[in-house]
Formats: structure tokens, C-alpha cells, sequence
């Protein structure tokens, strides 16, 4: 198995505001399982290297931090894409937004 992209959304289709790049695999049936969204493209490129086993210039021991500097990015840009209010729950990338900060609150009562 490998993981690939696709452009999984278009700027200007159905309200996109950005591209959307989508990271995955096609299981043996030939059905997509997603892993994740991205709106910068080349974000979406060292995800599947990653996943594939590739490295970059990086060290492993600095990769985390990269994709989590990549995601901080990406959900950055993300900011005000819904009309109507900032939180969409069918959002994937909102889901994501929603984890991380249950995430940090998680680990701010258990540091306290």
C-alpha cells in the first residue's frame, strides 16, 4: 500500500474558499481512506513522503515538530472559511482544531 494526494476540493466550487489537498490510500477494494486535509499542496507532498517512509533535509527526531508547525499553518489559514460562525462540526478541519484544543486542555489540568 502507498499513500497518495488528491485535490479533494476546488477554490470557487461549492463555496471552497481554498483548495483542499487530501492525503490517503486506496484500500484493496478500491475504496479511499483518508488520513488527512491540506490547503497547501506541498504540505500535502511531505505528508505522503513521510507516510511512505521518505525523509527530508529534516532528522526524524525533528519531523513531529515539522508536520505540527504544518498544521499550525494550515489551520491558520483556515480562519473564518464558514459563513455564519467560526465552527463547522462537519468540518474535518474544524473537528481537528476542536481535538487540538481538548488536547492542551487535557494537558494544562494534568500540569496544574
Amino acid at each position: 500500500m502507498s499513500y497518495v494526494y488528491i485535490k479533494s476540493e476546488r477554490a470557487g466550487h461549492q463555496g471552497a474558499e481554498h483548495d483542499l489537498f487530501t492525503v490517503g490510500f486506496y484500500d484493496p477494494s478500491g475504496a479511499w481512506q483518508p488520513d488527512s486535509d491540506h490547503i497547501e499542496e506541498d504540505n500535502a507532498a511531505v505528508r505522503v513522503n513521510w507516510l511512505n517512509g521518505g525523509r527530508d533535509a529534516a532528522s526524524s527526531a525533528t519531523a513531529p515538530l515539522d508536520l505540527l508547525r504544518q498544521a499550525v499553518e494550515e489551520l491558520t489559514n483556515h480562519g473564518g472559511a464558514h459563513v455564519g460562525g467560526d465552527y463547522d462540526e462537519t468540518c474535518s478541519t474544524c473537528l481537528l482544531v476542536k481535538e487540538i484544543n481538548d488536547t492542551i486542555g487535557a494537558i494544562d489540568r494534568n500540569t496544574a
